[in-house]
């Protein structure tokens, strides 16, 4: 007789009431229900992950690029906004459970915005409940025919309703808006970070602009934001991939973007006051990074710890040596940032990778959590990369070492290949959240032949059962 403990998964059953949208009425869900698979669940270290194809599966459409992740902090429930390629519209995804119109039924995926070519590059926030007063959802993204920066948000003041505001046009020369961030502060107001591309006749020109809300009056967006240049170089490509963050105690904001004149990682920090070396003076601007070409598609996260001090960490693409790279703050003891940062190599991802290939979340003990592309597998594959104690193991696989054991423990989420069914490629534009409760999600595109899917990767509780077996 032997015993065994096998890994069984269990999803949380709770209730939760929203209104989920325009023409969408309140609903009573279950999340016992939530998010059913439609590959077979993959248990990776602590968890069971799921995978779930969104939108796009086998229609020979082309859905789901860049997407981006956010959840309602009230109901626990899951948005994604992403750009639908075949029709260049603005899509966001919510789920429904039943009567939706992708994920077998289970999601909601409308269309936000069809002026135009737009949708592409989107950041989507959400500031408390999205279908109470005060409660927000915002997303920044590029109108592709216009060459600028749109922002539109859901908002119930009391009735609930979304609008859009425009920033300036662009000309054949002058592009903006093309790489975004948007968060929301303490106060319910989004903030703003993209990027500026100007290539006049022996002008060339580039910068980074953040953009705060004022609602009306301001000079830019409609009159809706007051914007600022933090950075502006005579050169192309100065600031590219923006990643904003803001400090949960001060609302101060700090963004991570790639310099690609020098091929350097970049980070900027307001609160100066006039005391800055940015071309904005209340700027403070830091290399971190200059090994090499590095700091592409940067992503910059900022969280208070249970002790209250702040904490943050960047992952970045190395494209020199085809590595995913992790920077955090220390105490003039580190490799990196004029010695206040250690810049660590985490795993290879391949090189030559052509778009954002990877996604950062800290957790409340500052321990990073990275989604990313292998972008050198056979089949291109989405990837994990943990602390190992976060996950329940001493040692990890991959990371620098200290002493004998490794600092990460990375693991394959979706291996493409599409089940070994067909030759598709996965991981692409992987955006990472976190539940309330403290789940991993983790949205995705898959491309298989001439179609692209949206996908979403995501923990379910899990528990362990004894079975005695004879």
């Amino acid at each position: 007789m032997k015993s065994r403990t096998l890994f069984t998964s269990m999803i949380l059953a709770l209730t939760f009431t929203i209104v989920l949208g325009p023409g969408m009425a309140t609903q009573s869900i279950q999340a016992a229900s939530l998010l059913p698979a439609s590959l077979p669940n993959l248990p990776v270290g602590d968890r069971v992950w799921n995978l779930l194809y969104i939108d796009g599966l086998n229609n020979a459409l082309n859905k789901g690029t860049e997407p981006s992740l956010a959840f309602d902090k009230v109901t626990n429930l899951p948005y994604i906004s992403y750009y639908n390629n075949t029709t260049q519209e603005l899509v966001l995804g919510r789920w429904v459970g039943t009567g939706g119109n992708c994920a077998f039924g289970a999601w909601w995926c409308p269309v936000v915005d069809t002026v135009g070519d737009v949708g592409l590059g989107s950041s989507l926030a959400i500031h408390d409940q999205v279908s109470t007063v005060g409660g927000k959802l915002g997303i920044s993204y590029y109108d592709l025919t216009n060459k600028r920066l749109k922002f539109t948000q859901w908002a119930c003041n009391p009735g609930c309703s979304w609008t859009t505001y425009n920033f300036p046009s662009g000309t054949p020369t002058f592009d903006s808006g093309r790489h975004s961030s948007l968060k929301y502060n303490s106060l319910g107001e989004p903030q703003i970070a993209y990027t500026y591309n100007s290539d006049e006749p022996g002008n060339p020109w580039s910068a980074m602009k953040f953009c705060t809300w004022v609602g009306s009056g301001g000079d830019t967006g409609d009159g809706a934001f007051n914007c600022e240049y933090v950075e502006q170089l005579h050169v192309l490509n100065c600031c590219s991939n923006p990643s904003l963050a803001l400090d949960p105690t001060t609302d101060i904001p700090r963004i991570a973007y790639y310099d690609g004149q020098f091929g350097n990682l970049r980070f900027v920090q307001g609160g100066a006051n006039g005391g800055g070396d940015c071309s904005d003076k209340d700027w403070f601007c830091y290399w971190i990074d200059y090994t090499g070409d590095v700091g592409k598609y940067p992503s910059l996260d900022v969280i208070q710890k249970k002790d209250g001090s702040v904490r943050m960490g960047i992952a970045y693409y190395d494209a020199t040596n085809g590595n995913l790279k992790y920077a955090h703050p220390v105490a003039g003891t580190g490799n990196c940032g004029s010695n206040y940062w250690q810049c660590d190599a985490v795993d290879t991802m391949g090189v030559g990778i052509p778009a954002t290939p990877l996604s950062l979340i800290l957790d409340i003990n500052a321990n990073p959590t990275i989604a990313y592309q292998d972008f050198g597998a056979t089949y291109k594959a989405l990837k994990i990369a943990r602390i190992p104690g976060t996950v329940g193991l001493i040692d990890g696989n991959c990371g620098p070492v200290v002493g004998v054991l490794h600092t990460f423990q990375c693991d394959v989420l979706d291996p493409g290949g599409h089940g070994g069914t067909g030759n598709s490629d996965d991981g692409f534009f992987p955006s990472i959240a976190r539940t309330p409760s403290g789940l991993i999600y983790i949205a995705y595109k898959e491309y298989l032949n001439t179609s692209g899917s949206l996908k979403l990767a995501y923990q379910a509780f899990g528990t362990y059962l004894p079975i005695t077996r004879k």
